[in-house]
Parts: C-alpha cells; sequence; structure tokens
C-alpha cells in the first residue's frame, strides 16, 4: 500500500498509529517469549497482534493497489505485520483442543525434499495417506506400493511414534480409478472382499480410519450428463458396510465431498449421514483453465456458498473444511490484459511450476512479476509475469476462511497436499509452514502470534 493511498484511508492511518506506539524493540523481542502469561510485554504484544490481524481483514483492503507490482510497494505494511507477530512455536489452547487437523501426504510427496519427518505432531492431529497402495481389480487384492527410500511401515512406525492418528485413503490418488469403484459396489460378495482386504491393512499397521475416495459415485469425475444412477444406492450399500466393520473397532469412516453443485446427486446424504464419521469439506480450486476469464480459483464468496450446501445436508460437528495450497495456473491470452476477468486461453493448462504455495514464493523472489492483493475490494491474490497467471491462497484469505470453523462449529480443517505449504520455511521465509500454521492458530491456537501476511515480494532498496 503506498502512502497515498494510507492518507486517502484515515481509518487506517488510526490503526497504523496505534501500532507504532505499541511498537516492541528488537532487543525486547529477543528478550520476551511470546507467552500469554510471562513477561511484561505479553499484553502490549498481543494488542498490537490484534490491531494488526483488524488492520489485515477488516480496515486495510488495499483496494487502491490492485495494479501496483508488491515489489515496489512501501514496506511499511510488512514491517508492522513483523511487529505484532511472534516466532515461536504454535501453542494450542485447551479450550480449542476437540478441533483437529488433517494433513494430507500422498506417497509421491515425500522424495528428496519432502521426508516424513517434516510431517509436524505440532500442526497435524490426523494425517491421511494416499496413493501407498494398489488394488487389483479383478480380485480386489491391495498391495502396498514399492517406495524407494521407505516402507509404508516404516511411515506408520514413525507417525504413530509422533502420536498421529492416521487414515488411509483408497481411490482417485491413483489406487482405485471410479469405474472400479462402481464395479465393485455392485454386489455383496465384491463389497465384502474389498471391506475385508481395507480392514485387514488398517488393523496390522494400527491406522485409525479409511476413507474410500470415490469420485464419484453417480457423476464419474464431476461428468454428470451420463450419470449412473444405480451406484447411488450401491455406494450406500458400500459405505453402510464399512462402518459395520470400522466403528465396532473405534475406527472413523471419512468422505471426500465435492466442489460441484451435483453433490446432492453424488451422495445420498438422508441415508449415508448414519454411518460417515467425517465428511471433508472440498470447496476449493473450482476456477480454472476450463473457464475463459481469469478467476479467483477458490473464493471465499464460493466456499461460504459450498459450505451452506453441506451445513444443510450433514451435521456440522462432522464436517472438516479443505483448504488446499495447490493451484491451477492459466495462460493469459494478452500478457499486457492480466487482471482478474483476463481472457485466457481457455482449456489450456498453464505453467506446472506454479501448482503450489511453495513455488509461488520462489516464483516471486527469483522472477518478480506482479503479486497482487485484494482486486476489486475483494479479499483475493494472484501472481502473474508474461502469459503466466495464477490465482493463490494468502495468509490472510486463509485466516479469514478458518472464520467459518468457528462461526459454524466444524470439526476442523484439513490440508490437501501438505508438501505444497512451506514445509521448511525457505521458499517464502515467512517460517515453517505459514498456511498450515495460520489455520492452526486460528482455530485451535490463541490468535494472537500470527503469521505474517505472505506471500510477500522482496521489497526494493
Amino acid at each position: 500500500m503506498t502512502v497515498k493511498s494510507l492518507i486517502r484511508n484515515k481509518r487506517c492511518i488510526f490503526i497504523f498509529a496505534l501500532l507504532a506506539i505499541a511498537e516492541v524493540s528488537p532487543e525486547d523481542q529477543v528478550a520476551e517469549e511470546c507467552d500469554a502469561k510471562n513477561g511484561p510485554l505479553a499484553k502490549l504484544r498481543e494488542n498490537s497482534a490484534k490491531l494488526n490481524s483488524l488492520v489485515e481483514k477488516h480496515i486495510c483492503k488495499m483496494t487502491e493497489a490492485q495494479d501496483t507490482n508488491v515489489t515496489n510497494a512501501n514496506t511499511k505494511d510488512k514491517d508492522t505485520a513483523k511487529s505484532g507477530s511472534c516466532n515461536s512455536d504454535f501453542e494450542q489452547v485447551p479450550e480449542r483442543s476437540k478441533r483437529i487437523v488433517v494433513c494430507n501426504v500422498h506417497s509421491g510427496n515425500i522424495d528428496g525434499e519432502f521426508k516424513m519427518e517434516h510431517i509436524s505432531e505440532t500442526l497435524c492431529t490426523h494425517v491421511l495417506i494416499s496413493g501407498f497402495y494398489e488394488v487389483k481389480v479383478d480380485t480386489l487384492e491391495i498391495t502396498g506400493k514399492k517406495l524407494e527410500n521407505y516402507t509404508i511401515t516404516d511411515l506408520m512406525t514413525y507417525l504413530k511414534s509422533k502420536k498421529l492418528k492416521v487414515w488411509l485413503s483408497i481411490g482417485a490418488d491413483g489406487t482405485l480409478e471410479p469405474k472400479d469403484y462402481s464395479t465393485l459396489a455392485t454386489t455383496e460378495e465384491s463389497r465384502t472382499k474389498f471391506i475385508k482386504n481395507v480392514m485387514g491393512i488398517l488393523v496390522a499397521l494400527g491406522m485409525d480410519g479409511f476413507s474410500p475416495r470415490w469420485r464419484y459415485p453417480v457423476c464419474i469425475y464431476e461428468d454428470c450428463y451420463k450419470p449412473k444412477m444405480v451406484d447411488s444406492e450401491n455406494s450406500v450399500r458400500l459405505i453402510e458396510s464399512l462402518s459395520a466393520q470400522l466403528r465396532p473397532k473405534g475406527l472413523s469412516l471419512v468422505i471426500y465431498t465435492t466442489k460441484s453443485f451435483m453433490y446432492s446427486t453424488m451422495f445420498k446424504f438422508k441415508s449415508l449421514t448414519k454411518f460417515v464419521d467425517y465428511w471433508l469439506i472440498v470447496c476449493y480450486n473450482n476456477r480454472g483453465h476450463w473457464d475463459p476469464i481469469a478467476g479467483e480459483s477458490s473464493s471465499i464468496k464460493f466456499l461460504d456458498q459450498c459450505l451452506g450446501w453441506y451445513r444443510a445436508a450433514i451435521q456440522s460437528e462432522t464436517a472438516i473444511l479443505g483448504l488446499a495450497p495447490h493451484y491451477l495456473p492459466l495462460k493469459l491470452m494478452n500478457s499486457k490484459s492480466n487482471k482478474l476477468g483476463a481472457n485466457i486461453m481457455k482449456d489450456t493448462k498453464g505453467n506446472a511450476t506454479l501448482n503450489s504455495f511453495r513455488n509461488i514464493c520462489n516464483a516471486v523472489t527469483t522472477f518478480g512479476g506482479k503479486l497482487v492483493y485484494n482486486e476489486s475490494s475483494g479479499n483475493n491474490a494472484y501472481w502473474t509475469k508474461d502469459s503466466d497467471w495464477v490465482s493463490i491462497e494468502t495468509t490472510a484469505t486463509v485466516r479469514q476462511k478458518m472464520e467459518f470453523v468457528t462461526k459454524y462449529n466444524l470439526s476442523g480443517v484439513f490440508l490437501e497436499h501438505l508438501r505444497d505449504d512451506d514445509f521448511d520455511g525457505t521458499m517464502c521465509k515467512c517460517g515453517k509452514y505459514p498456511v498450515l500454521r495460520t489455520m492452526n492458530e486460528e482455530i485451535r491456537g490463541s490468535r494472537r502470534c500470527f503469521v505474517p501476511l505472505c506471500p510477500t515480494a522482496k521489497p526494493t532498496e
């Protein structure tokens, strides 16, 4: 935000003046730990953080900066955000201890950079593992994939040593195609055989639940032009049979939802709710290369609408709100027309290196480009350079979305593609896991030691 735009907003001047008065010196920050119960500066730091959060979420929308390259932005906003934040590890507030945070880890994510040791027992309460098994469609035998550096047993041993709950996902992760789920759900014999094999894995490895990621009953890959209506009843039979095996052992049955408006066709909620323990609410990445124009991929407005669909069909305490630091890059028709609403190359996927929060931070630092916040008076962000364009999450949009969890008393949140957050803090320079940590601090923490606005471009000297 430029100084000129601040002058036009008297409310911002007032808040920033308060923040300046409450600023804590570097020496005091070093001497003082971020602990609400200890130290003479604790209250001062708390007030500063609250004021800064108010600025970021409600008052200083930065609407005048919609075309401003953040690289050239005034650095006062960034400095002010840092003055109210803290660098200590996340600390959970006892009265919020029942909320859960599910972290999704795919077998393909654990590579040279991201190791299983990066999975945080502080920021994750549950780990949803996917892509670790292969299903032989003819026999329904389930076998573990051969992995280069570790085995599923190694991973489970590590996760259980950290006292993390583990849910197994089989389905839309390269393990079982939608048509195969449709086939196995058709007869009692095939359902029984599949469930028996699933239960064998869960019990042998000490897992805590199962998620049959059938994408989707009735509408294969959200294509409802040729619906297979028999799937509707068969999916209920499969879920009922799974529940009959899982619940006596105290294991959870978890169902992925969809962002499609055909949600009620895909899921027979009245029949399913009695068997399902948790619903992973997917309300993100609803805009992409299939659209004619560049739009907000995961807008707060759509989230509110989408969440409303499910709140009308299921109990709030069974809902787990999902977010994804994984994006859908686009290609612009004209690089000079690069705002929200710009024409894009329809049905053309964009630059794959811009597909994650972590990679966006790297692109901003390496290639510059234009990082825009809050265009058209909305809480949104995107990055663009030449013909590349991508709508992204920021810690500000994440923080605002977390308000739905507390507002509607949801069970918790889940983060898809855990590796795509800045897990080691090297790319974004906002600390480890800026997205995941923001989620935790909003729904399980004090909301005081929050992550600064991230990502941000390196300010010019």
